[in-house]
């Protein structure tokens, strides 16, 4: 789903600045001419090459790690939790039949201790001007976090501006918030509308393969105006779900619907067209993540990402979450077969997709109706928030911020110590 904005101001705000050391420049490699091959045999080589190689060590080496400047590699910059409030801001109240944990027990699950962390590698799907929801993702949901429960990778994904000119004078404040925290990977090619926001889904599934699925149990995405609780995600990823094995196991974890939708990728990446979509065809009945966000475990991601050519991902909103559902029920389908497949044009015809892999794959798919779901009447997932709810979709920006106060929820999170 394509976030909205719900009526916020999304104008910058001055940041931090970060020592200017940490800018981004460009690395510059000089390679010298080959030596005469009787150079080493002269009496004075050795002495010469042994000195040059000490203060090489001792000084260009040290200024080389001084200066260098952060990699995308880099974890995000740590986030400080912040100062302990315990009213509401003035003036906010809560919609009624917001919260149903009067009368309701806290599962066992919530706090049963664990001996080592989760490790999830967490991608938020964002847009240009969403700067205020950002901070307060930053601030409500990540800041805080309980290492040891959970280890997490986590960045913001964004396209460019339309226009040209736009972009010009936004990327400036882009690249200072981006000094300053570290966790956004910025698609310059990918412009920030409707019709290419399947292109950061793919984006983002591919930051989360970029390390070795043994590295890490869960690639999670969400939607920026999701507000996750982490503790309890990965809570019910170790216990609800104690069966599946993400490193070795293909397994999606959502709130699903159904479709009959597949894609085929026939759009080069990089084309300018913006409006350009794969080819639509049609097939076997599956399951797909509705909005909110999904789960991938490691195992799937690492299935997704050696497909060659790369599976569709030029898909228009609002189709680019039936795409995610669409790569794991052609890896079941697309070899099999007794399965068919026709043209979405007319005239229909037989279609013939090409396989992803030359015999099926079959994922354990999760309808996690407790865990995801929209907030109490907004959509179609609509649902008090309760202990068991994990990722809670259509919540506003002050919303995220009074949801982390709430004495049910805030030990969840470790606050910094009054002073």
């Amino acid at each position: 789903m394509y976030p909205p904005s719900y009526g916020h101001n999304n104008q910058y705000v001055s940041l931090p600045n970060d020592d200017p050391e940490n800018t981004q420049i460009e690395d510059q490699i000089y390679i010298s001419p080959s030596a005469p091959r009787n150079l080493a045999k002269r009496i004075w080589f050795r002495p010469v090459l042994l000195t040059v190689l000490a203060l090489f060590v001792v000084i260009v080496l040290p200024a080389l790690f001084l200066h260098a400047p952060k990699r995308l590699a880099d974890r995000p910059t740590k986030l400080e939790p912040p100062e302990p409030q315990e009213t509401m801001e003035p003036g906010f109240k809560w919609p009624d039949d917001s919260f149903m944990f009067e009368g309701h027990g806290k599962p066992e699950y919530l706090g049963t201790p664990v001996s080592e962390p989760l490790v999830i590698r967490l991608s938020i799907i964002s847009r240009v001007e969403a700067y205020d929801r950002r901070q307060a993702l930053r601030d409500a949901m990540l800041a805080g976090i309980r290492h040891s429960e959970l280890d997490i990778d986590y960045r913001f994904f964004i396209g460019r501006e339309k226009d040209d000119a736009e972009w010009e004078a936004v990327i400036p404040h882009i690249r200072e918030e981006n000094r300053t925290y570290n966790d956004m990977v910025i698609l310059d090619t990918v412009q920030d509308i409707a019709e290419r926001v399947s292109e950061k889904r793919f984006a983002a599934l591919k930051w989360a393969g970029s390390v070795s699925p043994e590295k890490y149990d869960w690639a999670v995405t969400l939607d920026s105006d999701t507000f996750c609780r982490l503790h309890v995600l990965a809570r019910r990823l170790r216990y609800i779900y104690s069966d599946i094995h993400p490193r070795r196991q293909p397994a999606l974890i959502g709130r699903m619907l159904s479709e009959t939708l597949y894609f085929m990728n026939t759009v080069p990446d990089g084309s300018e067209a913006s409006l350009d979509g794969d080819t639509v065809i049609k097939g076997p009945l599956y399951q797909y993540p509705a909005g909110i966000g999904y789960v991938l475990s490691s195992n799937l991601t690492a299935t997704i990402l050696n497909v060659e050519p790369a599976v569709a991902h030029h898909v228009h909103y609002p189709r680019d979450d039936v795409m995610v559902g669409a790569w794991v029920a052609a890896l079941k389908y697309f070899p099999d077969g007794e399965s068919k497949f026709v043209s979405t044009t007319e005239p229909v015809e037989p279609a013939y997709p090409r396989p992803y892999y030359p015999y099926s794959i079959e994922t354990r798919t999760e309808d996690d109706v407790t865990g995801w779901h929209d907030f109490k009447g907004r959509g179609g997932h609509d649902s008090s928030i309760g202990w068991d709810s994990a990722c809670i979709h259509r919540v506003g920006v002050d919303e995220m911020r009074e949801l982390r106060k709430l004495d049910e929820l805030k030990a969840e999170w470790e606050d910094k110590p009054p002073t």
